[in-house]
């Protein structure tokens, strides 16, 4: 059983329009366990009823169900790390999910007839019960389902449910829960090798590389940018740090800044809401890490402490002075441990950190820095040359996708367009 949460974060989504994104979200559920042979019997609002029970082995049914609710929960996330649950991949949609395995009574049906609605029952109480204690991004489990699939996952106990004590931890073979699986990984499988194959190269060489991906609508590439951040922060072999952010719209203060100083951030381990004297400490513990010339750690402290004040409004000349200063601390960051960096919509920075970003290929040619950035038109519109006569830049123009349910619950965040602003 699945619940879709959608939260007050989930501003731009009129409350009338709302149902555009259930519908998707429930298409995407239903079609995941289509996928791996189940089928949806119910859909209540924000909730889904799927069951699993062709074949003979109890087992096989029961991993089928739970490598659903992985194959979901991957579709609408972003991994991060492997002691926490993923991140929701839109702010204020959240996918809870619970399995809960025994005999039940299934309706009859005529193959050509819709699913009729499941009314209830033992197993469908116990699963209920089970989801009403899942937080965001956890799959929970019976004590039946993991007995049958301990083989082929391994779980954890869940603290907040004691109807169903385990939480899904991790699937041993990954091939089923890939977001981008084998059946949905569209046209841009190329572009993804690709990005794997620079990446392979930025760390062998040990010297940094741009990689920009075009896309009018936004879909794919942040599809693209999703999976291959999930990619690298599971699959790749050796250490790899990934860092991401999204860069706002103009309108909204400091928003040269805001992807800049939240990577910062998320690098020292600060918290962004949290006292000032903290994050001057785990910076300066960080600079001393990286740096250990005291007279680099003076020039680099002042300006990145700026950079992460709430209050970092400054005049261009400060401004350049932070992000030079951040550049540095990247390229120090990149030589102990091999760094990604993953920006969407660039579109939105202004010209002091797009100079920046096309510059990083010459100023770190000595790091293992791989910078992964998504726009939309309007950045080649803005910069005709985007990064073409610069070494170890690649720019690629997605094309458009058949849309499948995860393009279909993108485009449904999106504000429909209306009459009165078509007038």
């Amino acid at each position: 059983m699945f619940r879709f949460g959608l939260g007050e974060e989930l501003g731009q989504v009129p409350a009338e329009d709302r149902d555009r994104v259930l519908d998707a979200l429930t298409q995407l559920a239903r079609e995941k366990t289509e996928l791996h042979g189940g089928r949806v019997t119910a859909v209540l609002g924000s909730k889904v009823l799927a069951v699993f029970a062709d074949g003979a082995d109890p087992a096989d049914s029961a991993e089928r169900a739970v490598r659903t609710a992985s194959a979901v929960r991957a579709g609408l996330s972003v991994p991060t790390g492997t002691l926490t649950p993923p991140q929701a991949a839109v702010r204020g949609l959240t996918v809870h999910a619970a399995v809960a395995s025994g005999e039940a009574l299934l309706p009859r049906r005529p193959s050509d007839d819709p699913p009729p609605p499941w009314g209830g029952g033992r197993l469908v109480d116990t699963c209920r019960s089970m989801l009403a204690h899942v937080q965001a991004g956890e799959i929970h489990v019976c004590d039946e389902t993991r007995r049958q699939v301990e083989r082929a996952a391994t779980f954890r106990r869940a603290c907040a449910s004691a109807v169903a004590p385990w939480e899904l931890h991790a699937l041993h073979d990954g091939a089923s829960d890939l977001s981008w699986d084998r059946v949905g990984a569209g046209v841009h499988v190329s572009e993804l090798a690709l990005m794997h194959h620079t990446l392979q190269h930025t760390r062998r060489r040990s010297a940094a590389h741009l990689i920009t991906l075009i896309d009018g609508s936004g879909r794919a590439r942040t599809r693209l940018l999703m999976e291959f951040q999930r990619q690298v922060e599971e699959l790749q072999g050796g250490p790899v740090r990934v860092l991401a952010g999204t860069v706002p719209p103009p309108q909204q203060a400091g928003s040269a800044l805001s992807v800049p100083a939240e990577i910062l951030a998320a690098y020292c381990g600060i918290d962004p809401g949290g006292p000032e004297a903290h994050a001057a400490g785990r910076l300066r513990t960080t600079l001393n890490r990286l740096c250990g010339d005291p007279a680099t750690v003076a020039d680099l402290y002042a300006p990145l402490a700026r950079l992460l004040s709430p209050q970092r409004a400054a005049d261009e000349e400060e401004v350049a002075e932070m992000l030079r200063a951040w550049g540095t601390f990247l390229a120090r960051a990149a030589r102990e441990q091999p760094l990604v960096l993953i920006w969407d919509d660039l579109q939105h920075a202004d010209d002091t950190l797009l100079d920046l970003v096309e510059r990083m290929t010459q100023t770190h040619v000595g790091a293992p820095l791989l910078v992964a950035v998504g726009a939309d038109s309007r950045l080649p519109d803005r910069r005709p040359g985007w990064a073409t006569a610069r070494p170890r830049t690649v720019t690629l123009s997605l094309s458009p996708e058949t849309g499948d349910c995860l393009d279909r619950l993108l485009e449904s965040l999106l504000p429909p367009l209306r009459e009165s602003e078509v007038a």
